[in-house]
């Protein structure tokens, strides 16, 4: 079996971010406006998996502190009620200044007693441009042999997930979160969407755990 090089990694993350770009154009419907979270569904009509995003302001004026948070994968259960934990596997690159690169693994709780809890390996890509103050932080699922697939947890596919984050003219920080997973294995539909439509509102949680704080 061939071995994925830093290069190839490169090459991913940058096409990561390319994507989650070209998510903001696509077409959104709202779901459900709470706690300062707007949720939206869009409908892909090449995939049968929910592609939600959510919106909120951060009250906080750093893009950069913001991305260093949501890049820390090992903080991600703080603020999602879902994660047990996360773990930086491989730092392939970090400039300390928002612009990184690493694999990761992380462990969710099962979302009904039916079902078996989730783990996902993955790639995570976080940029920041001074510029402007703002930056992106992405995630895809990869291969990683050495992290194998262990009881009592389901393997999912993480396709895409991950944020945007942007100066809002009103004051703040406008971020923008994205996420679409396939579960794997045996999850009913509903549970699936259900799960889907409440995974944006980590963002409330997000905002109340680090306000005044970044």
């Amino acid at each position: 079996m061939a071995t994925t090089g830093a290069e190839d990694y490169e090459a991913k993350g940058a096409a990561m971010v390319e994507r989650i770009k070209a998510a903001m154009s696509l077409s959104w419907s709202k779901i459900v406006a709470n706690q300062g979270v707007t949720v939206y569904r869009h409908d892909d009509p090449s995939s049968p998996i929910p592609f939600v995003r959510g919106e909120a302001v951060f009250p906080g004026t750093s893009a950069l502190a913001i991305i260093k948070a949501l890049a820390d994968a090992p903080k991600r259960p703080q603020y999602d009620d879902m994660c047990i934990s996360g773990v930086v596997i491989r730092k392939l690159r970090d400039d300390d200044q928002g612009n990184k690169l690493t694999l990761g693994h992380a462990c969710f709780k099962s979302p009904s007693m039916m079902v078996s809890a989730r783990d996902f390996v993955f790639l995570s890509i976080s940029t920041f441009d001074a510029a402007s103050n703002s930056g992106i932080v992405v995630s895809q699922s990869v291969d990683l042999p050495e992290i194998p697939e262990k009881k009592p947890y389901v393997r999912g596919d993480l396709m895409i997930s991950g944020y945007i984050i942007e100066p809002e003219p009103s004051g703040g920080m406008h971020i923008n979160y994205f996420a679409q997973l396939d579960p794997k294995g045996w999850i009913p539909t509903a549970v699936v969407n259900s799960v889907a439509k409440d995974q944006p509102m980590l963002l409330a949680k997000f905002i109340n755990q680090y306000k005044g704080k970044l």
